[in-house]
């Protein structure tokens, strides 16, 4: 299934159908138009497969705009195609120009198909232990791919100059945009550095954009039976540990699921309670460890909750900034509907909230 349907009428059903027929094989060389239903993403009835390696239902990712980051994308690729190998991503069947085919997620026959999150989901405990685990070890895949901690200030440092030099035709677009400009980004971005700078936190493999719509849930998202599974490693790369978790707490404050503009609500009384992180870190922290075969007593695992909490708390700032920033350069750039511009003035004000937290400094 393509993303979009105006992505699939791109590319073509004939076109993807033969693509199947030659990078997956096997029962899919005798479908043809009349035996594939595109919508569902399964073949027909009347083709079943004997072989338990060829997928029945596959995923159809049509790249469009980003077929234009050439070098990015072949890095996610590579990052895709090794994590489903290892059963942290959707596991990868082939390419075919202008897309892939995707692992179509399901879970088992007592279960429905696999879901996005919703945000209000992410508070539940039972999702916060079992994404705990998901970052615990996506965090300890090795990509072949620089291991520098620097993906937050490049991608802050890549785009900062086209996201403060922007003229809007539109007045009321333009009237936002100077309204964000006079947060002073230049300041902001001094603070993130040094921040960064002075950051200690694990350098390892992050998602980067671990948000709701990047989580799929199989089953009840309460049930301890439920599955969850990271999707979507356009950003991924190398960066502190405590980058990853903290995008993921501010994610917890911003809803995307919205069908009025500008097509996002927020909350910032959504960001984790300090008990809420203690309960995430700690479970964290825990696998960590586990995964490393590395045991510590819990005096230990206390003092380097804190310390991960405090680093946490405040690469959120970085976050914000990283997002405002972005949501400015597609406010100009993407065709998507969506109010970037008000996107950014909610980072922003997020960032203002978080610098003004407690005990943060």
């Amino acid at each position: 299934m393509a993303e979009t349907n105006d992505a699939l009428v791109a590319v073509g059903k004939e076109n993807v159908l033969n693509y199947c027929k030659q990078v997956i094989g096997g029962i899919w060389e005798k479908a043809d138009l009349t035996n594939v239903q595109f919508e569902t993403v399964r073949l027909s009835e009347n083709l079943q497969s004997t072989n338990n390696n060829e997928p029945e239902k596959v995923l159809i990712r049509v790249y469009g705009e980003t077929a234009a980051k050439g070098q990015l994308l072949l890095q996610e690729s590579v990052i895709v195609s090794l994590l489903g190998e290892i059963k942290l991503a959707p596991k990868i069947y082939g390419f075919f120009p202008g897309g892939r085919f995707e692992e179509f997620l399901n879970v088992t026959t007592r279960l429905k198909f696999g879901r996005t999150l919703k945000t209000s989901e992410l508070q539940l405990q039972n999702v916060s232990e079992k994404m705990a685990v998901c970052f615990a070890n996506l965090h300890q895949a090795c990509m072949p791919i620089s291991k520098k901690p620097t993906w937050s200030s490049d991608f802050i440092d890549r785009l900062f100059d086209s996201a403060t030099t922007i003229t809007f035709n539109d007045k009321n677009k333009q009237a936002r945009y100077e309204e964000i400009l006079s947060y002073d980004l230049a300041a902001r971005r001094d603070e993130i550095r040094d921040i960064l700078q002075a950051c200690n936190s694990e350098a390892c493999f992050c998602h980067n954009d671990l948000q709701e719509n990047n989580i799929i849930v199989c089953g009840d998202p309460t049930s301890a039976d439920a599955s969850f599974h990271c999707i979507d490693f356009e950003y991924g790369g190398y960066n502190y540990s405590a980058f990853d978790l903290a995008n993921y707490f501010c994610e917890w404050c911003y809803d995307y699921n919205c069908d009025k503009p500008p097509y996002f609500t927020y909350c910032l009384d959504d960001y984790p309670s300090d008990k809420q992180q203690i309960h995430f870190l700690s479970c964290y922290l825990k696998k960590r460890y586990q995964l490393k075969k590395v045991l510590v007593d819990e005096k230990t695992l206390s003092s380097e909750l804190r310390k991960l909490q405090l680093e946490v708390n405040r690469l959120a700032l970085a976050s914000h900034l990283l997002w405002t920033i972005w949501a400015c350069v597609q406010a100009k750039m993407s065709n998507i509907e969506f109010g970037y511009l008000e996107y950014s003035l909610a980072r922003l004000k997020g960032y203002i909230r978080q610098k003004n937290r407690p005990n943060l400094w």
